[in-house]
Formats: C-alpha cells, structure tokens, sequence
C-alpha cells in the first residue's frame, strides 16, 4: 500500500544563522530549539515553526552560491 507524507521539515543552509532566524521570526516563525558551537558561540543549527510548517535552517560550510544549491 502506498504511505502518505504527513510531516516534512525543509532544509536550508545559510550564511548568517542570526540575521536569518531574524526574518524567519519577523514573518511569524519561532524558534523552537537551537545548537551553538561551544567554542565560538556561533548557531550552527536552528528549527522553526510557524503552525505546521516547519524549516531547519543550518550554517552553510562553504561560500553560498545564489546560482545553485549547495
């Protein structure tokens, strides 16, 4: 029998965790839980909600491309 998707968390990797949780939360997502390197103190990882959508946003590794997904 074919199964149905009932929940899907999209993922985006971004430049700056801050400014983009920022804008998330500024069109009504809130964030629900969060990583920090210990180290540095910098975000790494984020998810927000915003009734049943959700997103997880995490620190891009690389210089981001606008042309392609990394």
């Amino acid at each position: 029998a074919k199964q149905s998707t009932e929940e899907l968390v999209a993922l985006a990797y971004v430049a700056d965790l801050r400014r983009s949780i920022g804008f998330y939360e500024s069109i009504g997502f809130d964030t629900g839980n969060s990583y920090a390197d210990p180290g540095s103190g910098e975000i790494v990882w984020a998810a927000l909600e915003q009734g049943n959508a959700a997103l997880m946003l995490g620190k891009a590794s690389d210089p981001l491309d606008a042309t392609r997904q990394g």
